[in-house]
């Protein structure tokens, strides 16, 4: 196992770098072409990038490994050694916590750069801020909001893993590990929206800003991680019914 966490730490490292660049760098732009009343605006009107790849990120340098342990035999060599069970098990918990830690700091630290190291270029004294959700705070608390956010953008981040962990485990193909998250956003961001309800999109419960005025509301929020929950124990129900009979353990993977 402690090679098993050098290799996590490793793509925890990497998926970091990644989403700070994803935070800061579209920041830094908004900084030049945007007016900008409070330093938070730039943070805020920047996030869409960061929005649009972390279901990447999350999923891409942890579940890829899993997916080559399964398609290599590796649950068989182990079995002798440990329940393949738990191996699982202690690689999605350990796995799903750099998940979680990448998320939340990458988030939070960007909004510090962007309020404290980050100049805009063209001030401004007009700023509808206020008038989104939790804009009140937004304004008057930045570094609260910035933090509250970040931690509740583990919940969705922690189920775009989820999806990809168990993809890794019952998919034979390597392109639905790797893309099946991000194209599940990209689909259901785009459904959502084609029936005029993209305020329940799992999109815009990681960015509530990123709609018009006054349109998202809390309760809101909750919808988009809903649907993403309800699909992962749906497909984990299905594959455990068609595996049930099979002679094999631990849902076929040995």
């Amino acid at each position: 196992m402690k090679l098993e966490n050098k290799t996590c730490i490793k793509n925890f490292l990497l998926g970091e770098f990644i989403c700070l660049l994803l935070c800061i760098i579209p920041m830094y732009f908004r900084s030049l072409n945007t007016s900008i009343c409070y330093p938070i605006e730039q943070w805020n009107y920047a996030q869409d990038v960061f929005t649009f790849f972390y279901p990447l990120v999350c999923t891409v340098p942890f579940c890829t490994e899993l997916f080559y342990e399964q398609q290599s035999g590796f649950f068989q060599y182990i079995v002798n050694r440990q329940n393949p069970m738990r191996y699982i098990g202690i690689k999605y918990l350990y796995s799903g916590s750099l998940v979680a830690i990448m998320i939340f700091s990458a988030s939070f630290l960007s909004a510090i750069v962007g309020l404290f190291f980050i100049e805009p270029t063209h001030p401004s004294s007009q700023s509808f801020l206020i008038y989104y959700l939790w804009g009140d705070i937004l304004v008057s608390n930045p570094l609260r909001y910035a933090f509250y956010l970040s931690l509740w953008r583990i919940i969705p981040a922690i189920l775009y893993f989820s999806f990809g962990f168990m993809l890794a485990i019952f998919q034979h193909k390597v392109l639905p590990v790797l893309l099946g998250p991000f194209i599940y956003s990209i689909l259901e961001n785009f459904l959502l929206s084609a029936i005029g309800m993209p305020a329940i999109s799992i999109i815009t419960s990681f960015y509530p800003s990123r709609l018009a005025l006054g349109y998202v509301k809390p309760i809101q929020l909750l919808v988009g991680p809903i649907i993403l929950l309800l699909v992962i124990v749906s497909i984990i129900c299905i594959e455990c019914f068609r595996r049930h009979k099979e002679s094999s353990r631990c849902l076929g993977i040995v």
